[in-house]
């Protein structure tokens, strides 16, 4: 974790997208945490998965952002919403993990809900 928040620090990204974190609901916030940056998150869950998926949006807090929890909290248990707002622009970021191990019912949930979310932002 040191070493990600020193890239993005140093690089001074605006928006990081991870996946694979192993974060776990009993994780703080704080321990994910990176200065000056929103968290969007969303865990794996233990009760599910051993090991491995988990997710996570940094948003530098610069940037105006809401989370989009219609989205995130969707059929599809691997992904993480937001919005980033400047002006009159919106920008809808997405971050979607499939496992190899996914089932065709959780693949299919996933590209529903992209489809889905593309439809909304042209509209």
């Amino acid at each position: 974790m040191d070493e990600l928040r020193a890239l993005v620090i140093n690089k001074d990204f605006h928006i990081v997208a991870v996946t694979e974190t192993w974060a776990k609901e009993d994780i703080d916030d704080d321990e994910l945490n990176i200065d000056r940056y929103t968290v969007y998150r969303r865990d794996r869950r233990s009760d599910v998965y051993s090991k491995g998926r988990g997710i996570i949006i940094y948003v530098k807090d610069s940037l105006k952002s809401v989370p989009l929890i219609h989205l995130t909290n969707s059929e599809f248990n691997d992904s993480v919403w937001c919005q980033v707002q400047r002006d009159n622009f919106r920008l809808t970021i997405g971050v979607c993990y499939r496992s190899t191990s996914s089932t065709a019912s959780n693949y299919s949930s996933c590209l529903k809900r992209l489809l889905v979310t593309q439809r909304r932002i042209i509209s």
